[in-house]
């Protein structure tokens, strides 16, 4: 993988990141709900909600520019913004879960000959 498809695959996976650091917070808002001093926690998890909210959005809006193909489209979207499993993909798409993988790999590669670098960078340094 090019330097700039690895770069481009960690920021894609920015809402998926943020999707496994809210649910053990959620989970211990619903087991302290009510108790007092949980104010903590519950701005954790709205800070982590609105930035996965954000994420979601950027790579939604990327995906839906991108030449991508149909395959490819279905499986960033089933993993990144569905929070799919490899093996759930498979499933879902009667495929392999080796060749889910290898699509996967092939879409980070094609997105990142059509972006120089993710688009919050691309932001960054135009302005």
């Amino acid at each position: 993988m090019t330097p700039n498809a690895a770069e481009l695959r960690k920021w894609i996976g920015r809402a998926l990141a943020l999707h496994n650091k809210l649910v053990p917070v959620e989970q211990a808002v619903e087991g302290l709900a009510g108790v007092w001093g949980n104010h903590v926690i519950l701005r954790e998890r709205d800070s982590l909600r609105t930035q996965e909210g954000i994420a979601r959005m950027e790579l939604n809006e990327m995906l839906s520019g991108a030449r991508l193909s149909p395959r490819q489209y279905t499986i960033m979207n089933l993993h990144y913004l569905q929070y799919y499993s490899w093996t759930k993909i498979a499933d879902r798409l009667q495929i392999e879960r080796r060749y889910a993988l290898q699509v996967h790999i092939q879409a980070i590669e094609r997105l990142s000959e059509q972006f120089e670098a993710p688009p919050v960078l691309q932001k960054r340094t135009v302005g």
